[in-house]
């Protein structure tokens, strides 16, 4: 036996004998990566130039097949010396990408398996894992029973990102809004310039992205300014405003995006408030908590009003130990999801479609999808609620400790604090240069690896606190590494 596709490339490929032991030596390699993150010399190499991993790479192909040995090596010399390590418990920036070991092996069984789960008859075992892991996952971060499929009308899916997530609920409801004007979205294409969405100043990118993607002009994108009277948060007075304005101009108001745990600042919309003037003016009402949602497991961290959304979504490969990509989203209506993008040439149709299974492939952009509910499956068994409870307090733990140790110190400024996420600067810089050069400096080393963000027009640090190897003693030294930092600017003549 030779296994699959063995006879091909010149003797070089593998068998499945082959495949055994470089299978064993590679989990071996990650395996001893991951458990000595500790140990890693830098989070980021600040001395690599663009173009620098590209030179180490052959212009052509090969034309003959190459031995495992030598693809081996070249992970060590080309690829690991190039990467970041966002697994290091030193780094703080943007959000964290979490992994865990039983994520990994979901991973390797969806590949080894080669599922491919647009329909129910593709993968049954696929489609069905899926819409339980959503009602798990939605039992575990408390969500209304309207999104659960048992419910009949909502249901969740797997996204890639909440890029994607926050795409097709805007479809969606460009969808809904059309069927409410007696309109065909799918035809007409007279809508999308009466279109309007709504999201506050700090909402991620991907919702300006997601109108241009949908065929809505972004000057129908209404940014509502949010500053630090709301705690950057989205004015529900404002939203109102802004609507009425856009019926008197006899414009459409679809969609409104809130989120919980914004990428700048981690602010909190307020979701209840929200709803009434969604509701009012028949809006879409979409939450994104990418970040957040995973602290949703933890009761005490929970927010009002997740029973007055049309969909919600969030990303446990973000802070919950799956690994990426993996963004849940749940749907009050899927009726209204799936006829949006349903599209069923004669190639497709099937009777298992047609008496009511759930094909997957209308719930997103693309046709085709990974076996991804298997690392949900993985993990959850493998920690059990209680484990990922303790793992989300744990981060939050440190950041309440963080915000205390650099209130403490006269010299710093704590901007705020949301869950895992605290922003900071150095007090008493009005120009922000000092904060700068402290961020600079802090980051220049390797050591360690922050983000900044603008808020309220001023220089801001952030510490996003959230890998699966961070633990008190990290963050620690990340405090006492920018207090010496401190030391150094502020001394300086």
């Amino acid at each position: 036996e030779t296994g699959i596709n063995a006879e091909y490339g010149g003797g070089k490929s593998m068998d499945a004998d082959q495949f055994r032991r470089y299978g064993h030596e590679l989990v071996d390699f990650i395996a001893d990566y991951l458990s000595n993150q500790s140990q890693t010399a830098k989070v980021i190499n600040t001395e690599i130039k663009y173009k620098d991993v590209a030179k180490l790479i052959p212009p052509t192909p090969p034309q003959d097949g190459e031995p495992w040995d030598r693809i081996r090596k070249d992970i060590d010399t080309i690829i690991m010396p190039h990467i970041t390590h966002w697994q290091s418990p030193n780094f703080f920036a943007f959000f964290p990408s979490n992994v865990s070991y039983p994520s990994i092996l979901g991973d390797l069984l969806s590949s080894g398996l080669g599922q491919q789960g647009m329909m129910w008859i593709t993968s049954p075992a696929l489609t069905e894992l899926e819409e339980v892991m959503l009602d798990w996952f939605a039992q575990m971060i408390d969500l209304p029973q309207h999104f659960l499929s048992a419910s009949g009308l909502g249901g969740g899916v797997i996204q890639s990102t909440a890029s994607e997530s926050v795409l097709v609920t805007i479809l969606a409801a460009k969808y809904r809004t059309a069927r409410r004007h007696k309109i065909d979205s799918q035809i007409d294409p007279t809508i999308t310039p009466r279109i309007v969405i709504y999201a506050s100043n700090q909402m991620h990118s991907s919702v300006k992205r997601a109108c241009i993607i949908a065929g809505i002009p972004l000057s129908n994108y209404r940014e509502i300014p949010a500053d630090s009277t709301t705690n950057y948060a989205l004015d529900p007075v404002k939203l109102q405003t802004a609507i009425e304005a856009d019926l008197a101009a006899g414009l459409w108001p679809c969609a409104v995006i809130s989120c919980v745990g914004t990428t700048g600042c981690g602010a909190v919309d307020p979701l209840v408030q929200i709803s009434e003037v969604a509701k009012k003016h028949d809006l879409w009402h979409h939450c994104d908590a990418a970040y957040a949602g995973s602290a949703f497991v933890c009761p005490e961290e929970r927010v009002s009003g997740l029973d007055g959304l049309d969909s919600f979504n969030f990303n446990p490969h973000k802070w919950l130990l799956v690994n990426f990509d993996c963004s849940l989203l749940w749907v009050k209506d899927k009726k209204s999801l799936i006829e949006s993008m349903m599209i069923l040439p004669e190639y497709l149709r099937n009777k298992a479609s047609e008496s009511g299974a759930t094909d997957f492939k209308d719930w997103h952009i693309p046709l085709g999808r990974r076996f991804r509910a298997l690392k949900l499956w993985f993990v959850v068994r493998t920690y059990g609620v209680s484990g990922l409870q303790k793992y989300i307090r744990e981060h939050i733990n440190c950041a309440k400790i963080v915000e205390r140790l650099l209130n403490s110190d006269s010299r710093f400024e704590v901007v705020s604090r949301s869950y895992s996420l605290v922003l900071f600067r150095l007090s008493n810089d009005p120009e922000e240069k000092l904060s700068r050069i402290l961020f600079e400096k802090i980051n220049k080393g390797g050591d360690f690896y922050l983000t900044h963000t603008v808020l309220g027009g001023r220089f801001v640090i952030r510490m996003a606190i959230g890998s699966a190897s961070t633990k008190l003693e990290h963050v620690e030294k990340c405090v006492q590494k920018l207090k010496s930092i401190a030391d150094e600017i502020l001394s300086a003549p």
